[in-house]
């Protein structure tokens, strides 16, 4: 009987098994691609959300005086992008940039200067990343100095 038991095990770790590593494939990357478009400015801190095929990438890019803060998205899992954009629109500029995904709604915030002091502003979409609203400060405007370690 444990005889019998013992070829049973053995057959069913082959039947459920055998078919994944028959099944596996070795994992290729893609090539690279430039998904900013602003050529001579440096784009650095980027960060990535990705909600089933739906990414958005958010960096600092800076324009020669300031950094502002771009975004681009991709439908496809990130094998395709769209053209990148700035999605905040003040004279002070951004930094830090953070994104997250739902679906097709996407917030970014960051942190950004109002001349005095550091607050933290988001912008969303609704469009998975296509278009995007108006940015607004969202911290309680105490005036505290802040630095982002991020």
């Amino acid at each position: 009987m444990k005889r019998m038991l013992a070829v049973f095990v053995v057959l069913l770790t082959t039947v459920v098994f055998l078919p994944l590593f028959a099944g596996a494939q070795e994992l290729v990357w893609d090539a690279d691609r430039i998904i900013e478009n602003n050529y001579g400015y440096n784009g650095d801190t980027p960060k990535v959300a990705i909600s089933g095929d739906n990414a958005v990438a958010v960096w600092n890019q800076y324009d020669g005086s300031r950094n502002h803060v771009y975004s681009n998205y991709s439908t496809d899992g990130g094998a395709t992008w769209s053209s990148d954009q700035p999605i905040e629109n003040n004279s002070y500029g951004g930094n830090y940039p953070q994104v997250a995904i739902s679906f097709n709604t996407v917030v970014a915030v960051w942190v950004q200067s109002d001349g005095e002091n550091s607050r933290i502003y988001s912008n969303y979409s609704s469009d998975g990343g296509a278009t995007w609203e108006n940015d607004r400060i969202i911290d309680n405007g105490s005036g505290y100095e802040t630095e982002c370690k991020c």
